[in-house]
């Protein structure tokens, strides 16, 4: 894969098995609010602006570092599946890798509400990691009141 584009493009195709609709419309989405920028470990993050102020997705210290203080904080040793609400750009699947590698029956799954934040994920080469991951799956619902039945699949999968 060449540049941003390829990786996106591969994305898309990847996550279209699993939610055809949303990959579709998501070459469309308007991300201009939502930029790149580089944590203090040069690490890719996203900010955007509100009310005059900016916000990081991840911490400037150290996306990842972030990512795996929470890991280490989380008793995971006996647990199968790990529901995460918000992908960012995917620092939190990097940090359970360890976690998902000791066993292949173990699922990581993520939940997102911006379908931006996807967008620029796919940019990355990391996002193509996470969406070809067979443990991984990434979902995307718009609000809980219409997304019942994502919910009600998720659940019916995994237990």
């Amino acid at each position: 894969m060449k540049n941003s584009l390829d990786v996106f493009q591969k994305n898309c195709e990847k996550w279209s098995c699993t939610n055809p609709q949303k990959a579709l419309l998501l070459p469309y989405i308007d991300c201009k609010d939502l930029t790149f920028c580089i944590t203090k470990q040069e690490e890719q993050n996203l900010k955007f602006q509100h009310r005059g102020e900016t916000h990081f997705f991840h911490c400037q210290q150290g996306a990842l570092d972030e990512a795996k203080e929470w890991f280490k904080m989380t008793r995971l040793a006996e647990v199968p599946l790990i529901y995460v609400y918000g992908v960012g750009l995917g620092y939190y699947y990097q940090a359970a890798q360890d976690w998902l590698q000791e066993d292949p029956s173990r699922r990581l799954v993520f939940l997102e509400d911006n379908l931006a934040v996807i967008h620029r994920l796919f940019e990355t080469h990391l996002g193509f990691q996470l969406v070809h991951d067979p443990q991984v799956q990434l979902h995307f619902f718009e609000d809980l009141e219409k997304s019942k039945e994502l919910f009600h699949i998720l659940y019916w999968n995994f237990f």
